[in-house]
């Protein structure tokens, strides 16, 4: 999965799901990263209350339960800093819509001081200046 390799999953990283929905990236994420027995933390934040359902009961069975983080609150306002453990490597994944990434990025801006970020099939105008991509089914953006 191209996506798992744009995460660059590795030690003392946490990594957020924004908008994560029924969570297949940050549960594949997870299972990658406990079997290479990478110390990861996954966070996925959703609003979407059937959707949350659908997130607690994968994460029940999923053999790195306890790296993963649940998060019902809204993607404009999450106070990030709640959440992380590991300061020196934070990545933000994100598969919504074009019109609101650039609402997203400037909360992410105003506050974590530094972060990656991994944008499925969407650019972000405003970091475009550090933009990398990959290449598949769809394009992946790595800032």
């Amino acid at each position: 999965m191209l996506i798992l390799k744009a995460l660059h999953l590795k030690n003392n990283q946490t990594v957020f799901d924004l908008g994560a929905g029924d969570g297949i990236v940050i549960f594949n994420a997870a299972k990658n990263s406990y079997e290479k027995k990478i110390n990861t933390k996954f966070i996925a934040v959703e609003i979407n209350p059937v959707l949350l359902l659908i997130l607690h009961l994968r994460r029940f069975f999923h053999p790195n339960k306890k790296n993963i983080i649940i998060i019902k609150d809204d993607i404009f306002k999450i106070n990030f800093m709640n959440f992380i453990d590991f300061k020196d490597f934070i990545t933000i994944y994100l598969y919504i819509s074009p019109w609101f990434i650039e609402k997203v990025i400037e909360n992410c801006k105003l506050k974590i001081e530094n972060f990656n970020v991994v944008s499925y099939m969407y650019p972000i105008k405003s970091l475009q200046s550090k933009q990398k991509i990959i290449n598949g089914k769809n394009i992946i953006y790595i800032y």
